[in-house]
């Protein structure tokens, strides 16, 4: 498996030459329709299977680019009034909680408080539960508004 096949074709009658190729007479027949008057006889013929004019059903890499994209962009459509929704709920929630400061205000509160657990114990559990404590003090106090 792998390896190139590489083909050696004989002639049992000789060429005719291009005139008669071209004209459908001659020695050539279906060998000699192939190969195009005025060219030079290439003495191997190759056999590429995986070129997609010889075999269709064998993708080529930017056949399956385009697909990809298709795919992507089909199911970009069919989620879109999804995310919108997910989007409008996300931006509820966040407002809900007190905004985007409250919130990074409050990532911070956990951070601080869970490292602190973690210097404190060496078990797990009150770390977490430091780190959950930080979200709930971070989300309750208020961060001071800008003046």
């Amino acid at each position: 498996m792998g390896e190139r096949v590489v083909v050696t074709p004989r002639r049992g009658e000789p060429d005719a030459g291009p005139a008669a190729r071209d004209a459908g007479g001659g020695a050539g027949g279906a060998a000699g329709s192939a190969s195009r008057a005025g060219t030079p006889r290439d003495p191997h013929v190759r056999l590429e299977y995986a070129k997609s004019d010889v075999n269709p059903i064998f993708p080529t890499f930017w056949k399956a680019v385009a697909w990809l994209r298709y795919v992507a962009s089909e199911f970009a459509a069919a989620a879109g009034p999804f995310a919108a929704s997910v989007r409008a709920a996300g931006a509820a929630t966040v407002a809900r909680l007190g905004g985007r400061s409250q919130i990074i205000f409050a990532i911070g509160v956990a951070c601080v408080l869970g490292a602190f657990g973690a210097g404190l114990s060496r078990d797990e559990a009150v770390t977490f539960w430091m780190i959950v404590g930080g979200l709930l003090i971070g989300l309750v106090l208020r961060v001071p508004l800008r003046p």
